[in-house]
């Protein structure tokens, strides 16, 4: 998850150095990369990053963030796609990651182990001693 800080001058989410060189060369990371909700727009709206909205778009995107926690992208991606500062192949990049990993969580067919969760199960007694004892053995 990149987040709302900045690493050597640079917002996390726009920070190809830190997504692309550390996490997926140095340490191999092979999931998505998502943002801290509010994360990439505040690489606009609080560290003043790029000049514009698409042109933040263009910055996250080609630094590696997969999926936008909340809306700025959305609302600015075509407008970055008018202006050609992204380009189709940008967005499919970053949809090929986050359906790599859907795949490998089995969400498409046959239904995988997720899909099979009732939602009675959801804050069950059970479910609330598994997440009790997760927590205290992580503090110890």
């Amino acid at each position: 998850m990149c987040s709302y800080n900045a690493v050597n001058g640079k917002p996390s989410c726009a920070n190809d150095w830190l997504l692309k060189t550390v996490a997926r060369e140095a340490w191999g990371f092979d999931g998505y990369i998502t943002s801290d909700c509010g994360a990439v727009s505040d690489v606009y709206n609080q560290h003043h990053f790029a000049k514009t909205p698409e042109e933040t778009v263009k910055a996250v995107l080609a630094a590696g963030t997969d999926v936008d926690c909340t809306t700025f992208i959305g609302q600015h991606a075509q407008s970055a796609l008018d202006q050609k500062l992204i380009s189709v192949d940008d967005i499919d990049a970053r949809l090929r990651m986050l359906f790599r990993v859907r795949m490998r969580l089995s969400h498409f067919d046959p239904p995988g182990p997720l899909q099979r969760i009732l939602p009675s199960a959801v804050c069950s007694p059970y479910a609330r001693a598994l997440a009790a004892d997760g927590v205290t053995q992580s503090a110890t």
